[in-house]
């Protein structure tokens, strides 16, 4: 008797025996909840407020309503005044995010470990010697139920 080479009919068959109950459990398991859209979309940069003098201002970064941001980073870039006082802070409700202050004109800032900006919560951007006028662009990160997430905001002085 001779032998054959390849997969005879009855090696498929019980192939495909085997692998039809995964195929069944991998699909009917539920996907993880996720979404294709951007948890930090909506999020909102208010016009600069000033705080009496021609050059300093404030703005203010309203995260949706319902969105945890954890780890939360802003990276920050800017171009001061060239007066040796122009600066950058970020805090949310009173806490100073890290660095404290800046004056260069690309900084990352960290908020405090254990800080979550959430639920419709927001953070500020003080400009201290500032220019009217000038345009600022910024990209806010963290992770939103254990997701990495990103957005570009921008707004002008």
């Amino acid at each position: 008797m001779s032998e054959r080479e390849g997969l005879s009919r009855r090696r498929v068959i019980q192939g495909a025996a085997w692998a039809a109950p995964v195929i069944m459990v991998a699909t009917a398991a539920p996907a993880r909840a996720t979404s294709l859209e951007n948890p930090l979309e909506g999020t909102t940069v208010s016009p600069p407020v000033s705080s009496g003098n021609d050059d300093s201002f404030e703005v203010t970064v309203s995260l949706p309503s319902g969105v945890q941001l954890a780890g939360a980073m802003f990276t920050l870039n800017w171009t001061p005044t060239g007066s040796s006082k122009a600066s950058a802070a970020i805090d949310s409700g009173g806490v100073a995010w890290s660095p404290a202050s800046s004056s260069d004109p690309s900084v990352t800032f960290t908020a405090p470990a254990g800080v979550i900006v959430s639920d419709g919560s927001s953070f500020t951007i003080d400009f201290s010697n500032g220019k009217t006028g000038t345009t600022w662009t910024g990209t806010l990160s963290g992770y939103v139920d254990g997701e990495y997430v990103s957005i570009d905001l921008a707004g002008t002085l």
